[in-house]
């Protein structure tokens, strides 16, 4: 039942991670502790997310494997 509520919200999901990771500065990105910063930062707000759209947070923790950053 969360799967398919949560699979129904990736859109949602996906563009405010999206939105956070763009609002970070290289540094953060690159220091271990920044990146454990916003994955924290990612995971509360989709997790708040989801108690207004769903009436539950549903989601336990979110992990990244990858990080990426294109500097300009």
């Amino acid at each position: 039942e969360d799967i398919e509520a949560a699979e129904h919200h990736a859109p949602l999901l996906r563009a405010t991670t999206i939105d956070i990771f763009g609002r970070q500065t290289e540094e953060k990105v690159k220091s271990l502790t920044g990146r454990e910063d916003i994955r924290r930062t990612v995971l509360e707000r989709l997790r708040e997310l989801m108690k207004k759209e769903t009436g539950s947070e549903m989601i336990r923790d979110v992990i990244f494997t990858k990080y990426l950053y294109q500097g300009g």
